[in-house]
């Protein structure tokens, strides 16, 4: 039993120590639902709209000129699926601009 809770216990560290590495640049986490994705074609940022839940009011949107970030928030979209985004913003609003997006994880 100890040798899987040092196991559990190694496996977090390494998480953790991954997840801070990919985040240095984020000062702004969100989690939610894209609910729109917008494009304009010959313009080189889109804007990646999302609220915490499904029946939210409140809103936020970060922009992007990533091509992989616009494809992962558009199968997000279609899908439905849970995401999590990080901005550059520097502090997290209770709604509106998260700044650019720097990463976007996708939960199936």
């Amino acid at each position: 039993m100890k040798k899987y809770i040092g196991i559990a216990m190694l496996v977090l560290f390494v998480f953790t120590a991954f997840s801070m590495a990919n985040t240095a640049d984020a000062t702004c986490s969100k989690e939610g639902y894209i609910i729109r994705v917008s494009t304009n074609p010959g313009s080189s940022v889109s804007y990646i709209y999302f609220r915490a839940s499904g029946l939210s009011n409140v809103y936020f949107y970060g922009t992007t000129s990533d091509s992989k970030l616009i494809d992962a928030a558009l199968n997000a979209l279609t899908s439905r699926a849970y995401v999590l985004i990080y901005g550059n913003i520097a502090s997290c609003p209770s709604s509106g601009s998260v700044g650019t997006v720097t990463y976007l994880a996708v939960s199936p």
